[in-house]
């Protein structure tokens, strides 16, 4: 069902930070949600807040923790304890952990994150949380698109460093980055709302389920290793392919695996495994299928 997803929030004037009145609930099956269009009334003077950004950022927030659900089991989320670091929302039932990133323009190729150092690490220790991305029209109240990825589609290829602030800047020296989200292969990109219309809870559901084999690895270099094999599937323009239009691909992981001489081999071992996640098919020899997602 097609739809414009309007949504409003009534702010309580004793707690600014409460959003009272959001008006979707996550127990509401789907027909009564598609029937749902949820208004959303601000009174930006009397909730106390004068920047655009923090009034974006608070009502995009109250949206996902009314209208999100745990892509991983289905059940609704809450808001983060407050002061949480690079984390939002917390899964009621099986704690997996999101941090949401909202703009008002198309999502693109990549998003502004927070110190480098810190995200590095949590991506090398698999404490990272999955990432919301919405696009909205504040102007309109409307979500154009919600999407998750899941935290095991993060690698360090993904993080790009900024460059120092300079040494005039109140935080001199500090070192920020980018998350290179246009890198992440569509697999990786579980969408809520697409283009303004919403997607059913339970395919969202099935998407998530489809990538968990990468979860089971704790191999961070092996993980990117299948990340870079499925954008080079991803890049090849038909359903069909062949192992020598993967072949293609090999200056290009060259340059990004210089110290491994065997490209050919593991592309053939990255394909075997994804045959085996059911997530391309076999044909014949040296012949394979996308699989839709």
């Amino acid at each position: 069902m097609r739809r414009r997803l309007t949504f409003t929030v009534t702010f309580s004037l004793t707690w600014k930070r409460s959003i009272i009145g959001l008006m979707i609930n996550n127990q509401q099956s789907t027909e009564n949600r598609e029937n749902d269009l949820v208004s959303i009334t601000s009174n930006s003077s009397t909730f106390g807040l004068t920047s655009g950004s923090q009034k974006a950022r608070v009502i995009t927030e109250g949206f996902v923790a009314g209208y999100g659900f745990c892509p991983a089991c289905g059940a609704s989320l809450k808001q983060a304890p407050a002061n949480s670091k690079a984390l939002d929302f917390l899964c009621r039932a099986c704690d997996e952990g999101f941090e949401l990133k909202s703009k008002s323009s198309k999502i693109g190729s990549k998003i502004v994150n927070g110190a480098h150092d810190s995200l590095m690490n949590r991506v090398m220790g698999l404490h990272n949380p999955n990432l919301y991305l919405m696009q909205y029209n504040m102007r309109e109240m409307t979500v154009q698109n919600l999407l998750v990825i899941p935290r095991y589609f993060f690698t360090p290829n993904l993080i790009e460093k900024r460059k120092a602030l300079s040494a005039t800047a109140r935080r001199a020296g500090w070192v920020g980055c980018n998350i290179l989200v246009g890198q992440v292969p569509q697999l990786g990109r579980i969408h809520y709302i697409k283009d303004e219309i919403e997607i059913k809870p339970e395919v969202v559901l099935k998407e998530w389920q489809a990538t968990t084999f990468l979860q089971n690895s704790a191999n961070i270099e092996g993980r990117g290793w299948l990340l870079e094999t499925l954008n080079c599937i991803e890049k090849i323009q038909k359903d069909n392919f062949t192992l020598d239009e993967i072949y293609a691909f090999k200056p290009y992981l060259q340059q990004a695996h210089p110290n491994n001489n065997n490209i050919e081999a593991k592309l053939r071992q990255q394909l075997q495994f994804l045959r085996d996640k059911d997530v391309i098919e076999f044909l014949r020899p040296g012949h394979y299928r996308k699989k839709a997602k």
